[in-house]
């Protein structure tokens, strides 16, 4: 039932949680004894007598803070299969009902007060809420978690694959988290209660009122108009008769009404609405308007009887692109296209699930940072925080939330069916508070895999994917886009669609008129990168040329450039104490332990970074000064001789090779909407798949995709015979009028006096101008040609404002950035700082320095890096960090191929 109410202007008892507050105790148990263990012993610490544990919380999080890091995976591998965990606290309570509620208890769990079980649960993703009775006084309460071995589950029908990455197969059927079980560097399992665990007092039966005081959900809409609504779904009491009034307010209005039995018999649920005209928008970060371009966020205040409590809540439109205007995933928020750019994300602590929101805002803010406006959720995870979801909301990041289903085969089987889509209501329903979440995805690489097992097509897509995921997300009314799974086709996306707009329609108890699908003569792989959602890694794992990034057609990529990505210089000698640990014997070990890779590969992604060190560096391709007449040679590999030589290319070719395939994607002409890196960190020391290292600080990856993902930016892209362009982006919500100032740099040495055009740039959008043309005649600055020797050393492009800041920078070297046998550049460096106190290092270079970068004592973090600097340039390289900085000497300036120089 919906009540709608018309605006007007017109406080907070809380219910008590009798766990707040509550010591918890984390113990090991002998499930064959029922005695505590000792599992700790192996690792020097008896934990038989149990230590402090946290709700929300892990295991792993509770051994990691009385253990240490180090010891955790000891430890649980120590504990039996006939181990159980057991969270263990001693309350006090005026007895009677209570509500127990919880977002999720991984996995198998039984709850046990007074010596009673009143509670089991077989899924991590469930949510509880369940009415116990607790009794007066003093109470024990044990929250025992059992081996997911002690539920068994069905053996047949056999799964029709097998994924390489999973080995259990009996996953399959268990609503358990898959981190952990994939053997990732970093990953363990999510053991616990990490969605929290809450116990409040239930009104007497006869003072019951006829819905909870909590609402179910906080959501909202706008419509075409701009008219925003607030609604709120509340729950329905079974055994209440007690009318309710109800009052919402926000952004100045309000409504009150009065909820009685007569209205709420036979319902689980009423909605409240209350419409709000010409609300603020929220935007992804730099499109929004108004002061200081910051996402808009809302108050609404619910008042239910003599219960108070305050939502935060966004208003925005999100769509897909209409399939008549394009193949493949596109978004539109507040009927604006965007170009979703981020990283899919590996949790803020590989321990934790209910990570520090400290780390957690690091993090995100990093990530923003460099440019992101999406971060994906993948299915192989836990669910996140509510912590996460707000900081997101907060800062402009959208999210892309695959629920939690991994590359297994799904059982076709109605009661695992219903707990899905059960699972999947709830969650959507908490996502639809927050405005960040924009698209709802039935899982990671569900539909991929079967595909690439070599099953037929009438297996590819099962329905719990496009019928019953979309559905339960429609009937939450969450206002997301709904995915299939990631990877899927366009017919995959549109029959999710479908699906979506039955469950909203029923839901809403309106008819529903759907769209018959459309059908087409051309057939699709769901992995096609040129057709709906792909997990796009020809360049990366496939070790494809650059070039294929644009010859692909990506159209979404919602995973792409896995590399192994090594961290900065610092950060390896911290971690490894050596520039190079492969030089190393005692240290090799720790180094291969945390490079990325798949299970049972015989390869890692060093090997794949490597691939790319060798084309852009080493190749006969990649000789700049190859002509008709001096035919291309291959470089001198002395530099890779030791692993320290190794990593410095490395990093330059991720710096490269990130900003390359971004910009290509980001063009104005390109088909793609999106790309989300894998990943958003590292998980464990070393060259983890991450744009930021195990400690969130940035590497070279980073830095190349700021260059291409700022909210405004300038890139440089070749085109070969059809000169060299230079694509000017700006996210923000009015036009940028500003200059474009070019450098020439040739190969004699010096540069040319620069060329200054006016250019405008469109709100929200791009433009695109020839650097080749720039002064009005053709110079073949990238010596596409080859006729003769290569003229020029590279061109630099920036973006100037009307008041003279520089805005965006990018330098482009003739013929690519392999050069042989370059001159010492001279370069010379040291710390200044500005009339606001920002620190910076003032870099000079007398010849071409490539890819020049910091290298920085303990606790200070270069804002960008792998620059290249022409004859005679200065930059300015901003540092922030908590640590001290220094007076004078501290750290050295790099450059590919010349000996660092101290910063003075």
């Amino acid at each position: 039932m919906t009540y709608v109410c018309e605006p007007q202007q017109w406080f907070q008892d809380d219910c008590g949680d009798v766990f707040s507050g509550a010591a918890w105790t984390l113990v090991p148990v002998d499930l064959r004894t029922g005695r505590a263990v000792p599992v700790g012993r192996a690792v020097g610490t008896d934990c038989a007598m149990g230590i402090p544990a946290r709700i929300p919380g892990t295991i792993t999080g509770a051994l990691r803070d009385a253990l240490g890091g180090s010891a955790v995976d000891e430890a649980l591998a120590v504990a039996a299969e006939e181990t159980a965990w057991e969270y263990r606290t001693r309350i006090t309570t005026a007895g009677g009902l209570h509500k127990i509620r919880s977002r999720g208890v991984a996995t198998v769990s039984e709850l046990w007060v007074a010596g009673h079980r009143v509670k089991t649960s077989t899924s991590a993703f469930a949510p509880w809420d369940d009415v116990v009775r607790l009794p007066p006084g003093e109470c024990d309460v044990a929250l025992r978690l059992l081996p997911l071995s002690t539920v068994t589950v069905p053996r047949k029908p056999r799964a029709k694959w097998l994924s390489p990455l999973v080995s259990d197969r009996s996953l399959r059927w268990r609503r358990t988290p898959l981190i952990g079980h994939i053997d990732w560097p970093g990953a363990r399992p999510v053991l616990g209660p990490w969605g929290g665990l809450s116990a409040e007092p239930v009104p007497a039966a006869d003072r019951a009122p006829v819905i909870d005081a909590r609402p179910r959900a906080v959501r909202t809409r706008v419509d075409e108009s701009g008219v925003g609504t607030v609604l709120v779904d509340l729950r329905v009491n079974p055994t209440g008769r007690t009318a309710e009034s109800v009052r919402l307010s926000c952004a100045g209005a309000g409504v009150e009404v009065v909820v009685t039995d007569a209205r709420t018999r036979g319902r689980d649920a009423v909605t409240v609405e209350l419409p709000v005209p010409n609300p603020r928008l929220w935007w992804p970060h730099a499109m929004a308007a108004g002061q200081a371009a910051e996402p808009a966020l809302h108050e609404v205040r619910v008042e239910v009887g003599d219960t108070t409590s305050s939502h935060r809540v966004g208003f925005r439109s999100v769509t897909a692109q209409p399939r008549a205007d394009r193949a493949g995933l596109g978004l539109r928020v507040n009927g604006v296209p965007v170009f979703a750019r981020g990283v899919v994300w590996a949790g803020a602590d590989p321990f934790e699930t209910a990570a520090d929101p400290a780390s957690v805002r690091m993090l995100l803010m990093r990530l923003r940072t460099a440019g992101a406006t999406m971060i994906r959720l993948p299915g192989t995870g836990c669910y996140e925080s509510d912590t996460f979801h707000d900081l997101c909301d907060e800062l402009g990041l959208m999210v892309w939330q695959d629920v939690a289903l991994g590359p297994l085969d799904p059982p076709d089987d109605p009661g695992w069916r219903a707990q899905v889509s059960e699972e999947v209501r709830s969650l959507a329903a908490r996502s639809a508070a927050h405005p960040s979440t924009v698209v709802i995805s039935g899982g990671t690489e569900v539909i991929q895999a079967p595909v690439l097992a070599g099953r037929p097509a009438a297996e590819w897509t099962p329905d719990v994917l496009v019928e019953d995921i979309p559905r339960a997300v429609g009937a939450a009314g969450a206002d997301v886009v709904v995915v299939a799974s990631s990877p899927c086709s366009d017919a995959d996306l549109d029959a999710a669609a479908r699906a979506y707009e039955a469950g909203a329609a029923a839901s809403a108890e309106r008819p529903v008129t759907i769209a018959e699908p459309v059908t087409t003569a051309v057939v699709h792989s769901p992995v096609d990168a040129t057709d709906g959602v792909c997990h796009y890694f020809g360049v990366g794992a496939y070790g494809r040329a650059l070039e294929d990034a644009r010859s692909s057609g990506v159209r979404f990529a919602a995973e792409c450039l896995a590399f192994a990505v090594p961290p900065e210089p610092a950060t390896v000698r911290e971690q490894f104490g050596t520039d190079g640990p492969l030089d190393h014997p005692d240290r090799a070990a720790a180094w291969q332990a945390g490079l990325a890779r798949d299970p049972g590969a015989a390869w890692t992604f060093e090997d794949t970074t490597m691939r790319y060190v060798q084309r852009l560096f080493l190749d006969r391709d990649s000789d700049p000064n190859a002509t008709l007449a001096a035919p291309a040679r291959a470089a001198d590999e002395t530099a890779l001789a030791t692993h320290a030589g190794r990593l410095d290319y490395q990093r330059a070719a991720l710096a490269h090779v990130f900003q390359r395939a971004l910009a290509h994607w980001r063009r104005s002409d390109s088909p793609c909407r999106g790309a989300l890196i894998l990943a958003s960190h590292s998980t464990a020391p070393g060259a983890g798949w991450g744009v930021l290292d195990a400690a969130g600080r940035p590497t070279a990856a980073w830095y190349g995709m700021r260059r291409a993902c700022a909210p405004t930016t300038v890139c440089f892209l070749p085109e070969g015979g059809n000169g060299l362009s230079v694509h000017l982006w700006h996210d923000g919500p009015g036009e940028l009028s500003a200059t474009l100032r070019w450098t020439v740099a040739t190969v004699q040495g010096g540069c040319q006096q620069p060329i200054e055009v006016a250019v405008t740039v469109p709100a929200r959008g791009g433009r695109v101008l020839r650097g080749d043309l720039a002064d009005g005649t053709f110079r073949d600055l990238d010596n596409a040609y080859g006729f003769g020797a290569r003229e020029y050393e590279g061109i630099r492009a920036e973006l100037v404002a009307s008041d003279g800041t520089v805005l965006a920078t990018d330098v482009h070297l003739s013929g690519g950035p392999r050069r042989d046998d370059l001159a010492d550049p001279e370069m010379t460096a040291r710390w200044v700082r500005d009339r606001s106190g920002t620190r910076s290092v003032e870099v000079t270079s007398q010849g071409l320095a490539r890819f020049v970068a910091l290298d920085l004592p303990t606790g200070l973090v270069a804002e960008d890096g792998y620059v290249h600097l022409l004859p005679g340039d200065t930059v300015r390289l901003p540092v922030s960090g908590t640590g001290p900085f220094p007076t004078h000497d501290g750290g050295y300036v790099r450059a590919l191929g010349v000996e660092p120089v101290p910063i003075t």
